[in-house]
């Protein structure tokens, strides 16, 4: 659940989600964090295996298969420099290329089939040479067991590898239940990465383990590829610190492509949350984006080639940054409302002091079990709050029907569902409800999804009003 606080501390709590955005860098500890020069911000970063940062599951967690149905020509020529291959009822040999990223996407998604060929001929030519970029994994089944090994030292000989055994059902059974696989062993993996022609060496900690089951391997036709498919997850990543103005920032790395890692950067004094991925992406970045420091803003940059620092330059912008995070402010969009008219988000400010976008639909059972809440709380704070609820839907009518129902009596703008224009896309809306709380500037003081999330709100309200 999202992190509890007492009421007394909550007003600390509104000044760090600020202090995120709002942070000097000429107080910047020496010891991590550094200038090249006035518009290059240097911060080290250092690999650990604590998993202390809340990464979304799609960076952590990937599905691993074999490629012998996509691109048997790889999988036939990668087969030939394997030795220590065992005897059993049936096996298959799966492969990653972690120089890329992971060649499972590309057998589920038909549009990388292209550009994933062009990585694999490449490969080919080079496998002799340069063949740990690769993980192989053996996964076969000998009677009611089935049988995983880890190339982990990555010599193409599995002789040396240990074996693991699972029950044959494991692979349905766990469900990919955390607190099962968290039991399962730690692989030490060494890989090698090529950055900017530079060989890089390194070790990934991982978990190998077998997963049928997952929603992905519905779009294979191969059976014995989805019998055999795995499941891998990172158990390490990068992690630096910033300290500005006596406030400490984490940040972690974490991917299995450099130049695709999702950067997390978040105030150390606050958690992350078990259940709202919506509220944790307030405090995650990709490489290129933008991050507001001070009055300053700056590009993450790029990483290190060993990826021992993140690079942040500064951006020279004249005109008004916006964003979909805490502590930033968002466009004056213009909605349509349900009567057809558009109006922008400052037509119905009214002067108070907040503003809260609910961002629901007809067809989502969760956001239609807050409406009792959502009308307690716009009674409770109607001098003080205004609401925007934003139905995504397809049917306009079936909004108007739900509202007057319900007496919902507070502003409503209809979206399209066929569309994700506009501010749908501009503050990334995946998860519904999104409760995103402005103040009368316009800035973001709070965004998460779910009950909770509208919990949070609640108590920000009730202190600064």
């Amino acid at each position: 659940m999202l992190y509890k606080i007492k009421l007394k501390n909550y007003i600390k709590l509104i000044l760090f989600y600020f202090s995120f955005y709002l942070i000097g860098c000429n107080n910047a500890t020496k010891k991590d964090v550094s200038f090249e020069n006035e518009n290059q911000l240097q911060i080290k970063l250092k690999q650990v295996s604590v998993d202390d940062t809340y990464f979304d599951y799609r960076n952590v967690q990937f599905l691993v298969l074999s490629l012998n149905e996509l691109y048997p020509e790889f999988y036939t020529e990668n087969m030939k420099l394997l030795k220590g291959i065992p005897n059993l009822d049936s096996l298959l040999v799966s492969t990653e290329y972690f120089q890329e990223g992971d060649y499972s996407s590309s057998v589920l998604f038909q549009k990388r089939k292209i550009r994933s060929k062009e990585y694999l001929a490449d490969t080919l030519k080079m496998s002799g040479r340069f063949s740990n970029f690769h993980m192989n994994v053996v996964s076969g089944f000998d009677k009611n067991k089935q049988i995983v090994i880890v190339d982990a030292n990555n010599n193409n000989n599995f002789n040396d590898d240990k074996v693991y055994k699972f029950d044959k059902n494991f692979r349905f059974s766990h469900n990919n239940n955390l607190k099962i696989i968290d039991t399962l062993p730690i692989i030490n993996m060494e890989l090698q990465f090529n950055y900017s022609n530079k060989i890089q060496n390194v070790v990934r900690k991982i978990q190998i383990y077998p997963f049928s089951n997952y929603f992905y391997t519905q779009m294979l036709d191969d059976g014995l590829t989805k019998d055999l498919a795995l499941g891998m997850r990172l158990k390490d990543y990068w992690k630096g610190t910033l300290k500005y103005n006596s406030v400490v920032y984490d940040i972690g790395l974490q991917g299995i492509n450099k130049d695709r890692m999702t950067i997390m950067i978040k105030p150390n004094s606050l958690k992350y949350s078990e259940i709202d991925n919506n509220y944790n992406r307030n405090f995650e970045y990709k490489i290129n984006d933008t991050i507001k420091l001070t009055n300053s803003l700056f590009k993450i940059d790029s990483i290190a080639e060993d990826i021992s620092k993140l690079f942040l330059m500064k951006l020279v912008k004249d005109d008004d940054f916006f964003s979909f995070r805490i502590g930033t402010k968002i466009s004056n969009f213009e909605l349509l409302n349900l009567e057809g008219n558009q109006f922008k988000i400052k037509d119905i400010d009214k002067g108070k002091k907040y503003t809260l976008l609910d961002f629901w639909g007809t067809w989502c059972k969760p956001c239609k079990e807050l409406t009792p809440d959502l009308k307690r709380i716009n009674q409770q704070f109607i001098k003080d709050l205004n609401i925007i609820g934003v139905a995504y839907d397809k049917s306009l009518e079936d909004v108007k029907k739900y509202t007057r129902a319900n007496e919902m009596n507070w502003q409503h703008a209809f979206y399209d569902k066929k569309s994700r224009r506009g501010i749908i896309r501009d503050l990334k809306i995946t998860s519904y409800p999104t409760f995103i709380l402005l103040d009368e500037n316009g800035v973001i003081v709070y965004r998460g999804s779910g009950l909770e999330a509208l919990y949070e709100v609640e108590k920000i309200i009730k202190i600064n009003i």
